[in-house]
């Protein structure tokens, strides 16, 4: 069994990376950002915002969180942000002690974990999560990802923006309605692109 189905490492292309953080510049042009990156990975969303001069100018703070130790390690060797906490910890874990509505942006690509192959403490934490809305039945914890979604919308302040790359089954499976209808109820502007619509040779995108 592929390691990958346990620990969901599926790491974020630069090109997607960089995608994503140019349109969330544009959004969030000249306000001063706390920053939260739920899932850091190899540090893709943290090396692209680093290099965005419309963002890195107006960091206050960025939290990168990394379950696991060698990547926390790199992304502190590899970027010289003066704003930056590298945090090794497993974001289930550590959400409870971050404060709702306090960041202006949460950005990155969660892992994406079968049930089946989560731990019972995972289900359970995720599943408290999910109670955060009572609108949220016990059944949409399916995969770790929807626990990421969900934390990450208490965690954003107001008119703080949510970039996320979630698998497409947001928009196609059943039991994803509820997530879907928690999104639109959250949300006034919802901008959805395809992997393709973000690579350098295609410019088509779906809002």
């Amino acid at each position: 069994m592929s390691p990958k189905k346990y620990t969901g490492s599926f790491y974020t292309p630069p090109y997607i990376a960089d995608f994503v953080v140019k349109r969330v510049a544009e959004k969030l042009d000249g306000r001063t950002l706390k920053i939260l990156e739920p899932s850091a990975g190899d540090g893709a969303f943290i090396r692209a915002l680093s290099i965005s001069d419309r963002i890195r100018s107006n960091i206050d703070k960025l939290f990168a969180i990394e379950i696991f130790s060698a990547e926390a390690e790199k992304i502190s060797a590899e970027n010289d942000l003066n704003k930056l906490e590298v945090i090794c910890n497993d974001f289930l874990e550590l959400q409870s002690e971050l404060t709702d509505s306090d960041f202006d942006l949460v950005i990155g690509n969660p892992p994406y974990i079968k049930r089946n192959y989560l731990s019972d403490r995972q289900i359970g934490l995720s599943a408290k999560i999910h109670a955060l809305y009572p609108e949220l039945s016990k059944n949409t914890v399916k995969n770790i990802w929807s626990a990421f979604l969900v934390r990450s919308i208490s965690l954003l302040a107001d008119d703080g923006v949510l970039a996320l790359v979630l698998p497409a089954e947001l928009l196609q499976v059943k039991y994803a309605k509820e997530l879907r209808e928690l999104l639109l109820n959250q949300f006034q502007r919802i901008d959805a692109y395809s992997s393709q619509s973000c690579h350098p040779n295609h410019v088509n995108a779906a809002t």
